[in-house]
């Protein structure tokens, strides 16, 4: 599921990440684990309605496609990475397809982080 993440940044570079009407509680595991003397970023929070900005990764859930689709966004990130809440191999397949370069399952975030950064 992770796709190239290290050749995203450099030692010097500052990630740009961006949730989209993303739970607090998915913010706040993520800071907990990513968020080291090791890794630089600074985070975006957006809900419904805020005008999408560009950054490095945004992660999104499925409530993203009420509003947007991923070719609104392609071009402002370099990393798009949707966030599931269960298994749906037809749903993975057509966001795959839509142009999503990663999944990962909400229940598994911490692990799935940890692995995205070990590329990084």
């Amino acid at each position: 599921m992770i796709r190239h993440y290290s050749n995203l940044v450099s030692n010097e570079y500052m990630l740009k990440i961006v949730f989209y009407n993303i739970s607090t509680d998915f913010i706040n595991r993520f800071n907990n684990i990513s968020f080291d003397q090791s890794f630089k970023g600074k985070i975006i929070e957006l809900n419904k309605g805020d005008e999408i900005c560009s950054g490095d990764i945004i992660f999104f859930d499925i409530g993203f496609f009420e509003d947007y689709t991923i070719d609104d966004i392609k071009d402002r990130y370099k990393y798009i990475t949707f966030i599931a809440k269960k298994f749906d191999s037809e749903l993975f397949k057509s966001v795959y397809k839509m142009g999503a370069d990663n999944i990962i399952y909400d229940d598994f975030i911490d692990a799935e982080i940890k692995k995205i950064y070990s590329y990084v």
